[in-house]
């Protein structure tokens, strides 16, 4: 193995409800371009990569997405992509329908309005919901509610499997949160004991629970690619010097011999389900 088998790729910037796609700031690193990405994706497939996350921003708000999900389907990749529902129109649902290699991460942080607006602001959960209707609703039955484990969310985990049941979705219980939201220990046992009743309609995403003391596979079974190419081992690391950039001499092939197994910061363990 040459690459790691799942890359996490930051395709749009990270704005917090970000909407469209925007350019970074005059004078920053200039984010890949369409053709970069392309040969990125190309590369991802030659050295072996399985499935490309897409995260960053609102990657669904690129003019380009709908050609690089095609393109990274052409290669055989899988693709998995995350949404604030702000970029998902009738046009992009259709065009993403029909290949089961695709998965939408929409997202979510608490079932009612009220609730999940309050922490992702106003009209988050309007958009969140059109975007699972527009999906559902173009043959788009694969995909998955990615809530962050918190201990708000910790105390509603049943009503969050409602919302996505109604959707024919999954339930994604993802670590992207502050550390200081992270779920305390009785609900981090409770956590645990409600996984193991539900397993076969919650997922995981990266590093989602964990207290990764113990070794956690990133820069040897997944590593990140931001926005501007910069590669480094562990996906949710912030503050870190990269390996090294795509754009540099041998591309992203030569970053990833580079990369060396990584403990990943993360907040204490729920036990996963054997």
């Amino acid at each position: 193995m040459t690459a790691p088998t799942t890359v996490v790729w930051e395709l749009a910037p990270r704005y917090p409800r970000s909407g469209p796609y925007r350019l970074p700031a005059p004078g920053a690193p200039r984010a890949l371009d369409t053709a970069e990405c392309r040969t990125l994706l190309d590369e991802f497939a030659r050295l072996g990569v399985v499935t490309v996350e897409v995260s960053g921003g609102e990657p669904t708000g690129r003019a380009d997405f709908a050609d690089l999900a095609a393109h990274a389907s052409a290669r055989g990749l899988g693709l998995a992509f995350h949404t604030d529902g702000t970029g998902v129109t009738p046009a992009l649902a259709r065009q993403l329908a029909g290949d089961h290699r695709r998965t939408a991460r929409v997202a979510l942080a608490a079932p009612t309005e009220a609730a999940d607006d309050a922490v992702r602001g106003p009209g988050a959960y309007r958009a969140s919901v059109r975007a699972m209707e527009l999906l559902a609703s173009a043959g788009v039955y694969e995909f998955e509610v990615a809530v962050p484990l918190t201990r708000h969310s910790a105390e509603r985990l049943d009503a969050l499997l409602a919302v996505a049941g109604i959707f024919g979705a999954r339930l994604r219980l993802t670590g992207d949160r502050p550390p200081e939201a992270a779920p305390d220990a009785a609900q981090r046992r409770a956590v645990a004991a409600w996984v193991a009743e539900h397993r076969e309609r919650v997922r995981f995403g990266v590093h989602p629970t964990g207290d990764l003391a113990e070794e956690c596979g990133a820069g040897r079974d997944i590593c990140l690619v931001d926005v501007v190419g910069d590669v480094f081992a562990c996906p949710v690391a912030r503050g870190v010097r990269p390996h090294g950039n795509v754009r540099d001499a041998g591309g992203f092939a030569a970053v990833a011999r580079s990369l060396v197994p990584a403990v990943c910061p993360a907040a204490p363990a729920v036990a996963r389900p054997a």
